[in-house]
């Protein structure tokens, strides 16, 4: 009985992540002897999780924002502008990395990076990638270096877009 507290918890604000894919414990103590409600959690990994191998995966771009150019067709998957393909990336331990130069990108759409065809490949699941939890997009039409990365011992990924100079 008494007073039931609601609380998002995370980290800054933000949400609690580990340094390495595995199972774990998760412990939370919440102190509510004083006004601030003080939460503290401790993780406890008690599994070991191989890092997924990327090496095969095909990345492409896909939306309105891939201009017609050498290399693009029409996207059959979502119906949704160009596909362009990145490839499989290149391997440094577990983390992987596609790279593709002088794309013609569009500022009056946008586009993310997807699993081929948006599929599944093997053990890697169908995924898609923006920037900020929306589509990515760019200033101004241009020519731009595309560059994915994953770390597969953490599973986090990056895009980042830059024009070519």
């Amino acid at each position: 009985q008494g007073d039931i507290i609601a609380f998002d918890f995370g980290v800054n604000g933000g949400n609690a992540t580990v340094a390495e894919n595995g199972f774990y414990d998760v412990t939370v103590t919440i102190d509510a002897a004083n006004d601030t409600k003080t939460l503290t959690y401790e993780l406890t990994k008690t599994v070991e999780v191989a890092a997924r191998d990327y090496s095969a995966c095909v990345l492409e771009l896909v939306g309105d924002a891939v201009a017609e150019q050498e290399g693009a067709e029409k996207d059959a998957a979502w119906s949704w502008g160009n596909v362009y393909s990145m490839g499989t990336p290149s391997v440094n331990g577990t983390v992987y990395t596609w790279e593709v130069s002088n794309v013609k990108l569009l500022a009056a759409g946008g586009f993310k990076v997807r699993t081929e065809n948006a599929q599944a490949q093997g053990d890697i699941p169908n995924f898609d990638l923006g920037m900020n939890g929306g589509n990515a997009t760019v200033e101004a039409d241009g020519l731009y270096v595309v560059k994915v990365t994953i770390d597969a011992a953490t599973e986090a990924k990056t895009l980042e877009v830059t024009p070519v100079e």
